[in-house]
């Protein structure tokens, strides 16, 4: 995640050069992303989710970028992702989570009223353009929002799906960065990052590593030709500075870790004479733990193969591998990564869910899918001991960072209660389309209602059951006019709709990747060369439902698309499903105000006692303002 400082500090020491068929490139997949939604975002950072660049063309520039990449020669090696972040970075996260909490809160607090429509969105950027130091990333403000909470996600799932990079990206069972740095140090190349940590890692005697933003297609660093950069050898630099050899740049980071305010001039003398190391040796070998950790040496590689993460999200696959760090007989072995071992001492299940724009007056947009994620959880938990943890600590808004976040109470059952959970699941999803299809022509419109109806049906009954008003129905009564459009999709009514739609889409994504990813440790043998006794045949029939009729990120509902929503919805029948499904007794109308109804009848009375006729009123401006799936699944 970066020690503080290290970049400013060495910026003076890269050495210019050109990036030509000769380097071999290997990538820090995040650092990518983020580098990528920075580019196409507004100059000044979007202001509105309708100014938000979408995944769709997240993706595209991805792919865009580095086909633009190779054409000046370089040849990309390898791309890594996250798929777990140590323990010990977990402070860490809940801070970086906190501060995008408090974004979206203060985001909130700046539009009470809602947020202003955009006509356009953001449109493809030109691939040469992205490779100009002129061109800066989107620069963030108070008042503008963190990146789309799935924007990672999108980019790599398009670079998976590319023929190109599809086989060069994984998602790897540790931090993105070790397996970045063991690559270049076995294979020789460079590192594209923004990550400074990769400057502490034994890259080797040629390897070194180049920021992204320092690329440059125009030849201001160099000259005209080729695709110019600044190149920082650890090994060169640290000569240069005149660290010691056996300590490189990590007697110079430990310096910064301890102090990141200390002088430039006071810092190389600590580093040179290497005081802090002398002064601290536990504190400096804790410190390297992180960078010593060799991917091809550890043990716990042997619990899972990178093919078992292959299509997993890198938030699904961190509480999966936290599963097996638990309960693995490799968790006990001596030689096992620092990540396995700090976490035998919280052994917590966590995960950080991606952060929604949605009303901080309302309870978190995540409510909606609890049950189908609690449903994944016990899933990943088959097959492993009783010591995995029986509960998973979800978080999703944070108001300090000493938040234990939501508990999903995972329920003790046999695969053949979980298999139960799926069948009905699936009978219920089942009845949605087939009830869709007799109205429905196109297929993908009918996928679309089946996730819709399914979303909107734990709301209304979530609702019931916590004596709240229902959003989705005062959505369909309230604001949405006759013909079945959304009065205003720029109120916080229909953000907070559109992310609640998103979180069932992603939670059961999230289920899909744990019914393969629990298929695939199936038909993997033990020590012995025994296989485990097979899955129930529910949970291929699930995965291979959702597998079929699931769409991808780019596909979700959005600001954009949600205006015709209910007019869609009712096209397809789905409001009279919605209503036998729900249980409601009254049927479901647009355009029913009764509060606006009585005002305007007032307003006719009183027009006629005074004479003035009976005139209608213009119009009124614009206001700015449990899915209980199934009993056997349970509740949060």
């Amino acid at each position: 995640m970066g020690i503080r400082h290290l970049t400013t500090t060495l910026s003076p020491y890269g050495e210019p050069r050109v990036l030509g068929a000769d380097s071999r490139v290997v990538i820090d997949g995040p650092a990518l992303a983020y580098h990528i939604i920075g580019l196409c975002s507004p100059k000044h950072g979007p202001t509105s989710p309708f100014a938000q660049p979408s995944y769709q063309l997240l993706g595209s520039a991805a792919v865009a970028w580095l086909d633009e990449l190779e054409s000046q020669g370089p040849k990309v090696a390898a791309i890594y992702f996250d798929g777990h972040l140590p323990r010990h970075k977990v402070a860490e996260r809940l801070q970086r989570s906190l501060k995008v909490s408090r974004k979206l809160n203060n985001f909130f607090l700046a539009t009470p009223h809602g947020v202003a429509e955009a006509a356009h969105r953001a449109g493809p950027v030109d691939p040469r353009r992205l490779f100009s130091r002129s061109s800066k990333p989107a620069q963030s403000t108070a008042v503008t929002l963190p990146v789309p909470p799935l924007a990672v996600q999108a980019i790599c799932d398009a670079l998976r799906q590319s023929d190109r990079y599809g086989g060069l990206t994984q998602l790897v069972p540790e931090e993105a960065d070790c397996y970045c740095a063991d690559s270049v140090r076995t294979h020789g190349g460079v590192v594209l990052t923004s990550d400074s940590d990769l400057l502490v890692f034994d890259l080797g005697k040629g390897g070194s590593v180049v920021f992204l933003r320092d690329l440059d297609l125009s030849g201001h660093i160099t000259g005209p030709d080729g695709l110019h950069a600044l190149s920082y050898s650890p090994t060169k630099v640290a000569k240069r500075l005149g660290l010691a050899p056996n300590y490189g740049l990590s007697a110079l980071a430990f310096e910064l870790h301890l102090d990141s305010f200390l002088a430039e001039g006071k810092l190389l003398e600590k580093a040179r004479q290497a005081a802090a190391i002398k002064e601290s040796p536990g504190a400096y070998s804790t410190f390297m733990e992180q960078y010593r950790l060799c991917p091809l040496d550890s043990s716990f590689n042997t619990a899972i193969a990178l093919a078992e993460l292959y299509g997993m999200d890198s938030r699904l696959a961190e509480l999966a591998v936290q599963c097996l760090n638990l309960g693995s007989p490799e968790s006990n072995s001596a030689n096992l990564a620092v990540t396995s071992r700090s976490e035998r001492d919280d052994d917590s299940l966590l995960i950080f869910l991606p952060p929604l724009v949605d009303a901080w007056t309302r309870t978190s947009a995540w409510e909606m899918g609890c049950s189908i994620r609690e449903l994944a959880y016990r899933i990943l938990k088959i097959g492993l001991p009783a010591t995995v943890p029986a509960e998973v600590r979800e978080y999703r808004r944070l108001t300090t960072a000493d938040s234990s976040g939501t508990r999903v109470s995972l329920p003790v059952g046999s695969d053949d209660d979980i298999a139960e959970s799926c069948t009905e699941l699936m009978a219920l999803m089942g009845k949605i389309r087939d009830h869709l299809d007799q109205n429905e022509k196109d297929e993908a419109s009918s996928d679309d209602m089946v996730w819709t109806v399914l979303s909107m049906r734990e709301e209304i009954q979530r609702s019931r059951d916590t004596g709240k008003k229902s959003l989705v129905l005062h959505m369909l009564r309230r604001a949405t006019d006759p013909d079945g459009a959304i009065r205003d999709c720029g109120t916080w009514d229909v953000l907070h709709l559109v992310s609640q739609l998103q979180a069932t889409l992603y939670s059961l994504r999230m289920l899909k990747q744990a019914l393969d990813f629990t298929a695939s440790r199936a038909a993997r043998k033990d020590a012995d060369g025994k296989s485990r006794l097979p899955l129930p045949p529910a949970f291929a029939e699930l995965s291979t439902f959702l597998s079929y009729h699931l769409p991808p990120i780019t596909a979700y509902c959005s600001v954009h698309d949600i205006g015709d929503l209910p007019r869609r919805l009712k096209e397809a029948g789905g409001l009279e499903l919605l209503r036998d499904l729900a249980d409601l007794q009254k049927p479901i109308k647009f355009g029913v105000d009764p509060a606006r109804a009585a005002k305007k009848q007032r307003k006719r009375q009183a027009q006629a006692e005074q004479g003035k006729g009976s005139a209608s009123n213009p119009p009124a401006a614009k206001a700015r303002n449990r899915f209980s799936l199934l009993d056997a699944l349970g509740t949060e």
